[in-house]
């Protein structure tokens, strides 16, 4: 047999390979279906595109709509150019395209003349067998460092108009777009968001009409990558709506509850919270302009005292969809570029939900560009901090996006980010107070768990202690009664106000002298800011003394007596107990680092030394810096601190007795409230003066 039958014979009998199914391409049907219904909306786009040489900016609903659309921009555009095509949303019995029968430059003719015979000695040029396409070059910017220089785009375009080549920019946003060409454009086009019957229609197109349609809203949320993720081959379009509807669901949260009216202790914050809701109302009824709301608030505060809570009571209140988003999740996606990417799809996700909240935690991880050191990863967070910025000013458009910031330490925020029409109100949040306790365990706990039973006393035991222990200790109790089989009891949060202190009795003497020095220098040289003393262990430490500050302007002597406060427990201890211990010292937090940036920022941010050069802002990252690279100002710093801690010294030795009194109540409660505190050193100072004039 020879080698050419048995070639025949083994083709013959070979079964063929299964080909791969191709894939449905739904995010480019979706987005000729969009560019077409754009371009049917504008009038006198077909007659220009069929004579040539126009130039044209399309701004895309988002950065992912990009790729799509260039890849079918031209074909879409020709043949909404030649062809009369009907297209989605197109009245029956009416032209797709009305301007094709409109008098121009060219040969066309009005319907009826004798313009419509047809001639066989000559082709019909609309025909499908002899359609006439325009040349276009099409170029995009999507916000990515790959895009092309707006220099670049503006020479390409120039060239190619001279050439008599139409142009096409494709662009993300408004502020993508290359200004002169913009300016220069015979049209400025803005494609729609997407919508269930652009869905449904390009579902349709690919396999089959499916059997329900997506809401407008819920299309709104989608991207063109959920459009390619959700398609698949071997699967109904009846899938794809399914996989669609989840993806858009999830990508924004519809909080439940608690509403602002069920907040404890943050009165500024809910106060603005209701001017915001009696704002959206407005401006979903058409009575008030974008322009006139509040477009963003900064929530500072200690951790646990409701910042995210917060948020997602307002977007409860208000009927909004929450955004959530952090710098460790942005971080998180992976290298600078990732991280960018995936900070811009937060604001593209913001956008095409829009009204609604987008919450930003960790804010103060953008710190102050100017405050970093050199080849400290500078240019990466200089790179972060500027894309940030840039988003968060609106230059990419963020109409009905209102945005709330939380962070811990306001102080090392980039200046940048607080001014106007960004975060440009700041309220702090500070730790509850008794009563704020109070309200904060009863919401937690609801109308079905101890009804009835006065909270006030429990409150009392948690001075110092955040909205997030009320609410651990509420679910760690109601645990404890659903194990035991019976209804909550008052005893089962009892058990948890006072579990067992790990620390030995001198540990926890020490602890408590350490707090009462802080408490009672703060009760006799600033008594307005003290909140309350607690020994309590929490994620924070062994304990610690809450504080407020009164918002005024400080002068050297409001310093100089905040630095005295901050030494105060170090100076207890020494007068207590014999020695002070490592408690002071330590990281950032410390107190010794506190009163050293004090000091340090008298002399080089405050002028309130021997100079008025401002050296720049002083905080605990740069200060030991600073400190080191300057030996005069170093030592001027060392006498500060050093005789502020003589004076604390001299001031707690005349009130030792108060000191013992307040690390006596401390020892007993663990907790002590600022009247309570401050009654013990009126008692101090009346029995003083009583002994004096005895």
């Amino acid at each position: 047999m020879s080698l050419d039958k048995l070639n025949q014979l083994r083709d013959e009998y070979t079964a063929p390979m299964p080909s791969r199914p191709k894939p449905p391409m739904l995010e480019k049907a979706a987005a000729k279906l969009l560019l077409e219904a754009t371009f049917a909306g504008t009038q006198g786009l077909a007659p220009a595109a069929r004579r040539g040489g126009v130039a044209i900016t399309i701004v895309v609903p988002d950065a992912s709509w990009v790729a799509p659309m260039e890849s079918v921009v031209e074909d879409a555009l020709n043949g909404f150019a030649w062809r009369k095509a009907p297209t989605v949303g197109a009245p029956l019995n009416t032209p797709a395209y009305p301007d094709m029968i409109e008098l121009d430059d060219d040969d066309d003719f009005p319907v009826g003349s004798t313009g419509d015979l047809v001639d066989p000695r000559f082709p019909d040029l609309d025909a499908p067998d002899h359609q006439i396409t325009s040349i276009w070059s099409v170029a995009t910017r999507d916000g990515t460092p790959r895009s092309p220089t707006i220099d670049h785009l503006e020479t390409m375009a120039a060239n190619q108009l001279m050439r008599g080549t139409g142009v096409i920019i494709l662009a993300a946003s408004e502020a993508d777009l290359p200004p002169r060409l913009t300016a220069a454009a015979d049209f400025r086009l803005v494609v729609p968001a997407l919508t269930g019957a652009i869905l449904t229609e390009a579902m349709a197109q690919l396999a089959r009409r499916p059997a329900r349609t997506l809401s407008d809203a819920l299309c709104a949320l989608l991207s063109a990558a959920d459009l390619k993720l959700a398609a698949r081959p071997a699967t109904s379009p009846d899938d794809w709506v399914d996989r669609l509807e989840r993806m858009a669901k999830a990508r924004v949260r519809l909080p439940a509850s608690p509403r602002l009216e069920d907040l404890h202790g943050m009165d500024e914050a809910k106060e603005w919270g209701e001017a915001l809701r009696r704002d959206v109302a407005a401006y979903r009824a058409g009575m008030l302009s974008w322009h006139e709301m509040d477009k963003g608030l900064l929530l500072a505060g200690p951790p646990g005292v409701g910042k995210t809570q917060f948020a997602s009571a307002l977007a409860t209140s208000c009927g909004l969809p929450l955004i959530t988003a952090s710098y460790a999740e942005w971080q998180a996606a992976g290298h600078q570029g990732d991280m960018l990417r995936a900070m811009a799809s937060t604001f593209a996700d913001a956008k095409r939900a829009a009204p609604c909240l987008l919450f930003i935690d960790e804010l103060d991880s953008f710190t102050a560009r100017h405050s970093e050191r050199p080849g400290q990863n500078q240019s990466y967070n200089r790179q972060i901090t500027n894309a940030m910025l840039e988003h968060v000013g609106g230059l990419h458009g963020r109409q009905g996006v209102i945005m709330i910031g939380a962070c811990n330490y306001p102080a090392l925020l980039d200046p940048a980010l607080v001014r106007a029409g960004r975060f440009d109100r700041v309220v702090h949040i500070p730790l509850p107070d008794r009563a704020a306790l109070a309200g904060i365990l009863r919401y937690h706990l609801g109308p079905d768990h101890l009804p009835g039973l006065d909270l006030t006393r429990f409150a009392a035991q948690m001075e110092g202690a955040s909205g997030a222990d009320c609410e651990l200790l509420v679910r760690t109790a109601k645990r404890r009664a659903r194990v035991a089989g019976r209804p909550m009891v008052a005893a089962d949060l009892e058990a948890d106000l006072y579990p067992a202190d790990p620390r030995t009795p001198a540990l926890r003497q020490l602890c408590a002298v350490h707090e009462a020095g802080h408490a009672v220098a703060a009760a006799v040289l600033r008594p307005s800011m003290l909140i309350s003393a607690s020994i309590r262990i929490s994620a924070g430490g062994l304990g610690g003394v809450n504080y407020r500050m009164d918002g005024e302007v400080l002068r050297q002597n409001d310093l100089l007596d905040l630095i005295q406060i901050h030494l105060a427990g170090r100076a207890a201890e020494e007068l207590l107990l014999g020695a002070p211990s490592t408690g002071a010292g330590g990281n950032g937090d410390s107190d010794l680092a506190r009163a050293t940036v004090l000091a340090t920022q008298m002399l080089t941010s405050h002028g309130l030394g021997d100079h008025l050069t401002w050296l720049g802002p002083v905080t605990a990252e740069t200060v030991p810096r600073l400190l080191n690279s300057n030996p005069q100002i170093a030592a001027q710093v060392t006498a500060i601190v050093d005789t502020q801690y003589a004076k604390v010294r001299v001031l707690l030795y005349a009130w030792h007795s108060a000191v013992e009194h307040v690390a006596g109540l401390l020892l007993a409660r663990e907790a002590a409230s600022a009247t309570e505190i401050i009654a013990i050193a009126n008692a101090t100072l009346n029995e003083t003066r009583t002994r004096t004039l005895q």
